[in-house]
Protein backbone atom coordinates (compact mmCIF):
# COMPACT_ATOMS: atom_id res chain seq x y z
CA UNK A 1 0.00 0.00 0.00
CA UNK A 2 1.42 3.39 -1.02
CA UNK A 3 2.48 5.53 1.77
CA UNK A 4 0.46 8.89 3.11
CA UNK A 5 3.45 10.49 1.60
CA UNK A 6 3.36 9.33 -1.37
CA UNK A 7 -0.27 9.79 -2.39
CA UNK A 8 -0.14 13.65 -0.94
CA UNK A 9 2.79 13.67 -3.41
CA UNK A 10 0.84 12.00 -6.23
CA UNK A 11 -2.23 14.53 -5.77
CA UNK A 12 0.20 17.97 -6.00
CA UNK A 13 1.63 16.70 -8.94
CA UNK A 14 -1.45 16.01 -10.63
CA UNK A 15 -2.87 19.55 -9.38
CA UNK A 16 0.09 21.23 -10.70
CA UNK A 17 -0.67 19.08 -14.14
CA UNK A 18 -4.26 19.93 -13.80
CA UNK A 19 -3.36 23.93 -13.07
CA UNK A 20 0.15 23.94 -15.48
CA UNK A 21 -2.11 23.70 -19.04
CA UNK A 22 -4.84 26.67 -18.26
CA UNK A 23 -2.23 29.10 -16.99
CA UNK A 24 0.20 28.62 -19.72
CA UNK A 25 -2.18 28.93 -22.42
CA UNK A 26 -2.87 32.63 -20.32
CA UNK A 27 0.41 33.17 -20.58
CA UNK A 28 0.29 32.91 -24.72
CA UNK A 29 -2.69 34.80 -24.31
CA UNK A 30 -1.17 37.54 -23.43
CA UNK A 31 1.96 37.73 -25.23
CA UNK A 32 4.55 36.01 -22.70
CA UNK A 33 6.22 33.45 -25.37
CA UNK A 34 6.21 36.30 -28.07
CA UNK A 35 9.64 37.94 -28.87
CA UNK A 36 10.39 40.28 -31.56
CA UNK A 37 7.56 40.26 -34.09
CA UNK A 38 7.92 39.57 -38.03
CA UNK A 39 5.75 41.31 -39.98
CA UNK A 40 3.25 39.34 -41.65
CA UNK A 41 2.35 42.07 -44.43
CA UNK A 42 0.79 40.02 -46.96
CA UNK A 43 2.01 40.82 -50.86
CA UNK A 44 1.37 44.50 -50.64
CA UNK A 45 -0.06 46.76 -48.39
CA UNK A 46 -2.46 50.36 -48.39
CA UNK A 47 -2.97 52.74 -46.08
CA UNK A 48 -7.19 53.60 -46.32
CA UNK A 49 -7.20 57.43 -45.47
CA UNK A 50 -10.18 58.94 -43.85
CA UNK A 51 -10.48 55.78 -41.33
CA UNK A 52 -9.04 56.71 -38.14
CA UNK A 53 -9.63 54.65 -34.83
CA UNK A 54 -12.11 52.43 -36.19
CA UNK A 55 -12.86 49.39 -33.35
CA UNK A 56 -15.03 47.49 -35.95
CA UNK A 57 -16.04 47.02 -39.94
CA UNK A 58 -18.21 45.19 -41.42
CA UNK A 59 -18.40 43.76 -45.56
CA UNK A 60 -21.39 44.33 -46.94
CA UNK A 61 -21.89 41.98 -49.72
CA UNK A 62 -24.70 43.03 -51.57
CA UNK A 63 -22.91 46.30 -52.55
CA UNK A 64 -19.22 45.45 -51.91
CA UNK A 65 -18.89 48.34 -49.57
CA UNK A 66 -17.05 47.94 -45.87
CA UNK A 67 -18.86 49.88 -42.98
CA UNK A 68 -17.02 51.43 -39.90
CA UNK A 69 -17.34 52.80 -36.84
CA UNK A 70 -14.52 55.95 -36.50
CA UNK A 71 -13.56 58.20 -33.65
CA UNK A 72 -12.18 61.40 -35.64
CA UNK A 73 -11.02 63.29 -32.14
CA UNK A 74 -7.23 63.89 -31.74
CA UNK A 75 -5.59 60.93 -30.69
CA UNK A 76 -5.45 62.23 -26.71
CA UNK A 77 -9.35 61.67 -26.29
CA UNK A 78 -8.90 58.06 -26.42
CA UNK A 79 -6.64 58.15 -23.56
CA UNK A 80 -9.15 60.55 -21.87
CA UNK A 81 -12.56 58.92 -22.07
CA UNK A 82 -12.95 55.40 -23.96
CA UNK A 83 -15.19 52.99 -21.45
CA UNK A 84 -14.06 50.15 -23.67
CA UNK A 85 -10.49 49.98 -21.84
CA UNK A 86 -11.85 51.30 -18.84
CA UNK A 87 -10.17 54.82 -19.77
CA UNK A 88 -12.72 57.07 -17.18
CA UNK A 89 -10.31 60.30 -16.79
CA UNK A 90 -12.01 62.77 -18.37
CA UNK A 91 -15.83 62.94 -20.33
CA UNK A 92 -14.63 65.65 -22.36
CA UNK A 93 -13.05 63.03 -24.26
CA UNK A 94 -16.55 61.61 -25.09
CA UNK A 95 -17.16 63.50 -28.94
CA UNK A 96 -16.63 63.17 -33.10
CA UNK A 97 -17.70 59.54 -33.45
CA UNK A 98 -18.88 58.69 -37.46
CA UNK A 99 -19.90 56.25 -39.20
CA UNK A 100 -17.31 55.65 -42.32
CA UNK A 101 -18.03 53.66 -45.71
CA UNK A 102 -15.19 52.07 -48.01
CA UNK A 103 -15.12 51.19 -51.25
CA UNK A 104 -12.58 47.77 -51.23
CA UNK A 105 -12.11 48.54 -55.23
CA UNK A 106 -10.73 51.64 -55.23
CA UNK A 107 -9.55 51.76 -51.48
CA UNK A 108 -11.59 55.33 -51.23
CA UNK A 109 -13.15 56.42 -47.94
CA UNK A 110 -16.45 58.40 -47.41
CA UNK A 111 -17.36 60.26 -44.18
CA UNK A 112 -21.34 59.75 -43.72
CA UNK A 113 -23.50 62.84 -42.73
CA UNK A 114 -25.38 61.79 -39.82
CA UNK A 115 -29.12 63.58 -40.12
CA UNK A 116 -31.13 63.99 -36.63
CA UNK A 117 -28.21 63.20 -34.55
CA UNK A 118 -26.51 65.45 -32.33
CA UNK A 119 -23.99 63.33 -30.47
CA UNK A 120 -21.60 63.24 -29.19
CA UNK A 121 -20.30 59.86 -30.03
CA UNK A 122 -17.91 57.21 -29.44
CA UNK A 123 -17.88 54.39 -30.97
CA UNK A 124 -17.23 50.77 -30.07
CA UNK A 125 -18.99 47.80 -31.72
CA UNK A 126 -21.53 48.09 -35.13
CA UNK A 127 -23.32 45.74 -37.26
CA UNK A 128 -25.30 46.01 -40.32
CA UNK A 129 -28.18 44.95 -41.70
CA UNK A 130 -30.22 44.99 -45.33
CA UNK A 131 -33.56 46.26 -44.77
CA UNK A 132 -35.94 42.88 -45.42
CA UNK A 133 -38.26 45.04 -47.73
CA UNK A 134 -36.06 47.31 -49.78
CA UNK A 135 -32.38 46.16 -50.40
CA UNK A 136 -31.71 49.93 -51.07
CA UNK A 137 -31.53 50.33 -47.64
CA UNK A 138 -28.99 49.48 -44.69
CA UNK A 139 -29.97 49.72 -41.09
CA UNK A 140 -26.98 50.52 -39.02
CA UNK A 141 -26.56 49.66 -34.92
CA UNK A 142 -23.90 51.51 -33.51
CA UNK A 143 -22.67 51.22 -29.42
CA UNK A 144 -22.16 55.05 -28.34
CA UNK A 145 -19.87 54.96 -24.75
CA UNK A 146 -21.12 58.06 -23.33
CA UNK A 147 -20.10 59.69 -20.11
CA UNK A 148 -23.22 59.36 -17.52
CA UNK A 149 -24.94 63.04 -16.62
CA UNK A 150 -25.74 61.96 -13.46
CA UNK A 151 -22.46 61.03 -12.69
CA UNK A 152 -21.08 63.94 -13.75
CA UNK A 153 -23.44 66.48 -12.17
CA UNK A 154 -21.30 69.61 -13.88
CA UNK A 155 -17.45 70.55 -14.53
CA UNK A 156 -16.64 70.77 -10.97
CA UNK A 157 -18.97 67.78 -8.93
CA UNK A 158 -19.93 64.24 -9.49
CA UNK A 159 -21.95 62.26 -8.16
CA UNK A 160 -19.88 58.85 -6.95
CA UNK A 161 -23.71 57.09 -6.26
CA UNK A 162 -24.00 56.87 -9.70
CA UNK A 163 -21.69 55.16 -12.18
CA UNK A 164 -19.55 56.94 -14.71
CA UNK A 165 -20.98 55.68 -18.07
CA UNK A 166 -24.08 55.67 -19.61
CA UNK A 167 -23.94 53.50 -23.27
CA UNK A 168 -26.84 53.53 -25.57
CA UNK A 169 -27.35 52.02 -28.87
CA UNK A 170 -27.22 54.50 -32.16
CA UNK A 171 -29.40 53.12 -34.92
CA UNK A 172 -29.61 55.19 -38.51
CA UNK A 173 -31.01 53.69 -41.55
CA UNK A 174 -28.85 54.34 -44.69
CA UNK A 175 -29.36 54.52 -48.46
CA UNK A 176 -27.28 53.19 -50.21
CA UNK A 177 -24.82 55.61 -52.50
CA UNK A 178 -25.75 58.15 -50.26
CA UNK A 179 -23.35 60.00 -48.24
CA UNK A 180 -26.00 60.55 -45.44
CA UNK A 181 -26.94 58.34 -42.30
CA UNK A 182 -30.67 59.44 -40.85
CA UNK A 183 -30.54 58.70 -37.07
CA UNK A 184 -33.74 56.62 -36.14
CA UNK A 185 -33.54 56.37 -32.54
CA UNK A 186 -31.37 55.58 -29.40
CA UNK A 187 -31.61 52.65 -27.24
CA UNK A 188 -30.72 52.88 -23.72
CA UNK A 189 -31.40 49.99 -21.38
CA UNK A 190 -29.86 49.29 -17.58
CA UNK A 191 -28.82 45.10 -18.82
CA UNK A 192 -26.99 46.92 -21.93
CA UNK A 193 -24.10 47.62 -19.48
CA UNK A 194 -20.53 47.73 -20.99
CA UNK A 195 -21.63 46.45 -24.60
CA UNK A 196 -18.62 45.42 -26.59
CA UNK A 197 -20.23 44.46 -29.93
CA UNK A 198 -23.69 43.79 -31.95
CA UNK A 199 -25.20 41.21 -33.85
CA UNK A 200 -27.92 42.60 -35.85
CA UNK A 201 -31.00 40.67 -36.04
CA UNK A 202 -34.36 42.42 -37.76
CA UNK A 203 -34.25 46.27 -37.89
CA UNK A 204 -35.41 46.51 -34.63
CA UNK A 205 -33.52 44.15 -32.98
CA UNK A 206 -30.17 42.51 -31.98
CA UNK A 207 -27.73 41.04 -29.51
CA UNK A 208 -25.61 42.85 -27.66
CA UNK A 209 -22.45 41.88 -25.66
CA UNK A 210 -21.38 43.07 -21.93
CA UNK A 211 -18.16 41.96 -21.84
CA UNK A 212 -16.99 42.93 -18.53
CA UNK A 213 -18.64 42.56 -14.88
CA UNK A 214 -16.74 45.40 -13.50
CA UNK A 215 -16.33 48.23 -15.17
CA UNK A 216 -12.27 49.46 -13.95
CA UNK A 217 -10.22 49.16 -11.07
CA UNK A 218 -8.63 45.69 -9.30
CA UNK A 219 -11.62 43.74 -9.96
CA UNK A 220 -11.33 44.38 -13.92
CA UNK A 221 -7.78 43.12 -14.04
CA UNK A 222 -8.41 40.08 -12.45
CA UNK A 223 -11.50 39.48 -14.64
CA UNK A 224 -9.35 39.74 -17.52
CA UNK A 225 -6.26 37.50 -16.02
CA UNK A 226 -9.07 34.80 -15.00
CA UNK A 227 -10.66 32.64 -17.61
CA UNK A 228 -13.82 30.74 -18.39
CA UNK A 229 -13.50 28.16 -15.63
CA UNK A 230 -12.84 30.97 -12.98
CA UNK A 231 -14.54 34.01 -14.22
CA UNK A 232 -17.46 33.21 -16.31
CA UNK A 233 -19.09 36.69 -15.44
CA UNK A 234 -20.09 38.47 -18.53
CA UNK A 235 -22.95 37.95 -20.89
CA UNK A 236 -24.86 38.91 -24.05
CA UNK A 237 -28.47 40.54 -24.35
CA UNK A 238 -31.47 39.90 -26.46
CA UNK A 239 -32.80 43.83 -27.41
CA UNK A 240 -36.07 44.50 -29.01
CA UNK A 241 -37.27 47.64 -29.26
CA UNK A 242 -40.27 49.69 -31.05
CA UNK A 243 -40.73 53.13 -33.14
CA UNK A 244 -40.48 55.43 -30.06
CA UNK A 245 -38.33 58.46 -30.34
CA UNK A 246 -37.13 58.18 -26.41
CA UNK A 247 -34.26 56.08 -25.52
CA UNK A 248 -35.16 54.10 -22.98
CA UNK A 249 -39.11 53.65 -23.86
CA UNK A 250 -40.35 50.56 -25.80
CA UNK A 251 -37.56 48.87 -25.20
CA UNK A 252 -37.54 44.83 -24.05
CA UNK A 253 -34.18 43.13 -23.07
CA UNK A 254 -33.44 39.53 -21.98
CA UNK A 255 -30.01 37.68 -21.46
CA UNK A 256 -29.25 35.58 -24.35
CA UNK A 257 -25.70 33.96 -23.08
CA UNK A 258 -24.68 33.89 -19.72
CA UNK A 259 -21.95 32.65 -17.44
CA UNK A 260 -19.07 33.32 -19.96
CA UNK A 261 -15.54 34.69 -19.70
CA UNK A 262 -14.98 38.21 -21.20
CA UNK A 263 -17.71 37.93 -23.87
CA UNK A 264 -15.99 40.60 -26.23
CA UNK A 265 -16.78 40.31 -30.61
CA UNK A 266 -19.51 39.02 -32.29
CA UNK A 267 -20.10 37.69 -35.39
CA UNK A 268 -22.38 36.38 -38.08
CA UNK A 269 -21.44 32.41 -40.14
CA UNK A 270 -22.56 31.91 -43.07
CA UNK A 271 -26.13 32.75 -45.63
CA UNK A 272 -25.84 28.87 -45.25
CA UNK A 273 -25.66 28.71 -41.40
CA UNK A 274 -28.14 31.70 -40.37
CA UNK A 275 -28.02 30.68 -36.87
CA UNK A 276 -24.71 30.78 -36.63
CA UNK A 277 -23.57 33.02 -33.78
CA UNK A 278 -19.90 33.68 -33.36
CA UNK A 279 -18.71 34.31 -29.76
CA UNK A 280 -15.10 35.73 -28.50
CA UNK A 281 -13.66 35.27 -25.20
CA UNK A 282 -10.97 38.68 -25.46
CA UNK A 283 -8.57 38.21 -22.94
CA UNK A 284 -8.95 34.61 -23.11
CA UNK A 285 -8.59 33.79 -27.04
CA UNK A 286 -11.62 31.77 -27.64
CA UNK A 287 -13.65 31.57 -30.74
CA UNK A 288 -17.34 30.16 -30.16
CA UNK A 289 -19.40 28.28 -32.66
CA UNK A 290 -22.79 29.19 -31.23
CA UNK A 291 -26.48 28.67 -32.37
CA UNK A 292 -29.15 31.18 -31.94
CA UNK A 293 -32.53 29.91 -31.04
CA UNK A 294 -34.97 31.77 -32.68
CA UNK A 295 -37.87 30.77 -30.71
CA UNK A 296 -36.18 32.66 -27.50
CA UNK A 297 -33.70 34.17 -28.59
CA UNK A 298 -31.26 32.45 -26.62
CA UNK A 299 -27.70 31.59 -27.42
CA UNK A 300 -26.19 28.09 -27.01
CA UNK A 301 -22.17 27.54 -26.79
CA UNK A 302 -21.47 24.69 -29.83
CA UNK A 303 -17.70 24.71 -29.55
CA UNK A 304 -14.70 26.55 -28.68
CA UNK A 305 -11.72 26.98 -30.20
CA UNK A 306 -8.55 28.17 -28.95
CA UNK A 307 -6.07 30.60 -30.39
CA UNK A 308 -2.86 31.97 -29.02
CA UNK A 309 -3.24 35.55 -28.44
CA UNK A 310 -6.40 38.12 -27.22
CA UNK A 311 -8.66 38.09 -29.75
CA UNK A 312 -11.52 41.00 -30.44
CA UNK A 313 -14.33 41.16 -33.31
CA UNK A 314 -14.93 37.91 -35.55
CA UNK A 315 -15.16 37.64 -39.10
CA UNK A 316 -16.57 34.55 -41.54
CA UNK A 317 -15.16 34.85 -45.19
CA UNK A 318 -17.48 33.01 -47.07
CA UNK A 319 -16.74 32.11 -50.62
CA UNK A 320 -19.17 32.22 -53.23
CA UNK A 321 -16.88 30.59 -55.55
CA UNK A 322 -16.62 27.42 -53.35
CA UNK A 323 -17.39 23.84 -55.53
CA UNK A 324 -20.73 22.02 -54.29
CA UNK A 325 -19.54 18.28 -54.88
CA UNK A 326 -18.52 15.61 -53.13
CA UNK A 327 -14.68 16.30 -52.25
CA UNK A 328 -14.82 19.82 -53.18
CA UNK A 329 -13.97 20.98 -49.72
CA UNK A 330 -10.29 21.41 -50.13
CA UNK A 331 -11.29 24.15 -52.49
CA UNK A 332 -13.34 25.87 -50.34
CA UNK A 333 -11.68 29.27 -49.41
CA UNK A 334 -14.82 29.76 -46.75
CA UNK A 335 -12.64 30.74 -43.01
CA UNK A 336 -13.08 32.51 -39.72
CA UNK A 337 -10.50 35.90 -39.37
CA UNK A 338 -9.93 37.05 -36.29
CA UNK A 339 -7.78 40.19 -35.17
CA UNK A 340 -6.43 40.73 -32.11
CA UNK A 341 -3.15 42.28 -30.49
CA UNK A 342 -0.10 40.23 -30.28
CA UNK A 343 1.14 41.72 -26.76
CA UNK A 344 -2.09 42.17 -25.15
CA UNK A 345 -0.09 42.14 -21.75
CA UNK A 346 1.29 45.51 -22.73
CA UNK A 347 -2.24 47.18 -22.98
CA UNK A 348 -1.70 49.44 -20.12
CA UNK A 349 0.82 51.34 -21.77
CA UNK A 350 -0.74 51.56 -25.23
CA UNK A 351 -2.71 54.61 -23.92
CA UNK A 352 0.02 56.93 -24.50
CA UNK A 353 0.20 58.88 -27.64
CA UNK A 354 2.87 57.53 -29.56
CA UNK A 355 3.41 54.04 -28.11
CA UNK A 356 3.56 51.23 -30.16
CA UNK A 357 0.48 48.24 -30.46
CA UNK A 358 1.28 45.33 -32.08
CA UNK A 359 -1.20 43.16 -33.69
CA UNK A 360 -2.16 40.20 -35.57
CA UNK A 361 -4.79 38.62 -38.12
CA UNK A 362 -5.46 34.76 -37.95
CA UNK A 363 -7.42 33.02 -40.28
CA UNK A 364 -9.26 29.54 -38.85
CA UNK A 365 -10.22 27.12 -41.32
CA UNK A 366 -11.95 23.81 -40.90
CA UNK A 367 -10.05 20.53 -42.08
CA UNK A 368 -13.37 18.65 -43.04
CA UNK A 369 -17.35 20.49 -43.86
CA UNK A 370 -18.63 22.35 -41.54
CA UNK A 371 -22.06 19.80 -41.31
CA UNK A 372 -23.95 22.52 -39.72
CA UNK A 373 -23.91 25.12 -36.89
CA UNK A 374 -24.95 22.74 -33.97
CA UNK A 375 -22.35 20.36 -34.95
CA UNK A 376 -18.61 20.72 -33.70
CA UNK A 377 -15.79 20.21 -37.02
CA UNK A 378 -12.75 19.26 -33.90
CA UNK A 379 -9.92 20.07 -36.10
CA UNK A 380 -9.02 23.70 -37.21
CA UNK A 381 -5.81 24.60 -39.61
CA UNK A 382 -5.16 27.89 -37.49
CA UNK A 383 -2.46 30.19 -39.34
CA UNK A 384 -0.96 33.82 -39.00
CA UNK A 385 -2.02 35.93 -41.77
CA UNK A 386 -1.34 39.28 -40.71
CA UNK A 387 1.21 40.75 -37.87
CA UNK A 388 3.06 44.13 -37.22
CA UNK A 389 5.02 45.47 -34.62
CA UNK A 390 3.18 48.61 -34.28
CA UNK A 391 4.79 51.18 -36.85
CA UNK A 392 1.70 50.41 -39.38
CA UNK A 393 -1.12 49.41 -37.31
CA UNK A 394 -1.43 50.45 -33.94
CA UNK A 395 -3.46 48.16 -32.45
CA UNK A 396 -6.27 45.47 -34.23
CA UNK A 397 -9.66 44.77 -33.52
CA UNK A 398 -11.68 43.60 -36.40
CA UNK A 399 -10.72 42.46 -40.10
CA UNK A 400 -12.54 41.38 -43.13
CA UNK A 401 -11.58 39.70 -46.59
CA UNK A 402 -12.90 40.93 -49.82
CA UNK A 403 -11.91 38.31 -52.66
CA UNK A 404 -10.01 39.91 -55.76
CA UNK A 405 -11.80 39.34 -58.98
CA UNK A 406 -9.31 36.37 -60.89
CA UNK A 407 -8.75 39.48 -63.51
CA UNK A 408 -7.83 41.86 -61.67
CA UNK A 409 -4.86 39.44 -59.78
CA UNK A 410 -4.11 38.32 -62.82
CA UNK A 411 -4.59 35.06 -62.09
CA UNK A 412 -6.85 32.25 -62.08
CA UNK A 413 -9.30 30.18 -60.18
CA UNK A 414 -8.39 27.48 -57.94
CA UNK A 415 -5.07 27.69 -55.59
CA UNK A 416 -3.88 31.11 -57.00
CA UNK A 417 -7.21 33.20 -55.73
CA UNK A 418 -6.71 36.04 -53.63
CA UNK A 419 -8.23 38.29 -51.84
CA UNK A 420 -7.89 41.83 -49.39
CA UNK A 421 -7.28 41.42 -45.75
CA UNK A 422 -8.81 44.95 -44.04
CA UNK A 423 -7.70 45.77 -40.70
CA UNK A 424 -8.43 48.30 -38.26
CA UNK A 425 -7.99 48.99 -34.87
CA UNK A 426 -9.80 50.81 -32.17
CA UNK A 427 -6.23 52.92 -31.58
CA UNK A 428 -5.03 53.07 -35.43
CA UNK A 429 -4.30 56.23 -36.96
CA UNK A 430 -5.90 54.54 -40.33
CA UNK A 431 -7.21 50.87 -41.68
CA UNK A 432 -4.68 48.85 -43.76
CA UNK A 433 -5.29 46.48 -46.58
CA UNK A 434 -2.78 43.99 -47.55
CA UNK A 435 -3.07 41.39 -50.19
CA UNK A 436 -3.11 38.09 -49.16
CA UNK A 437 -3.66 34.01 -50.80
CA UNK A 438 -6.80 32.70 -49.70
Amino acid sequence: MASSRTIIFGALLALVAVLFQPANQRLRCFGFYRGALENIHGQELKIIPGTPQCEDVHHHLESNLLFLGCQFDDYSARQRWFPGLAVFTDPSGAGDGGIVVVDPTTFKSTRLTLEGFSGPLVTHGIDILSDPSDSSTLHIFVINELPNPLHYVSATSTNSSEKKWRVQIEVFTHVLGSATATHRRSVRHPLINLPNDIYAISPTSFYATNDHHYAEGAMRVVEDLLEQHTAPWSNTVHVSFSASAAAEEGVNVTYALEGIHNNNGLGHGPPSRPDEVLVVDASGGVLHRARRNGADESIELVEAIQLDSSLDNPFWFEDARASSSPGGAGKDKGAYYLAGLAKAAELPKYTHEGALVPSLVWRVKPVKPIEGVEKKVGKWEKELVFQDDGQVLRSASAAVVVEIEPESQGKGGGEGRQGWLFVTGFLSEAMVAVRIDL
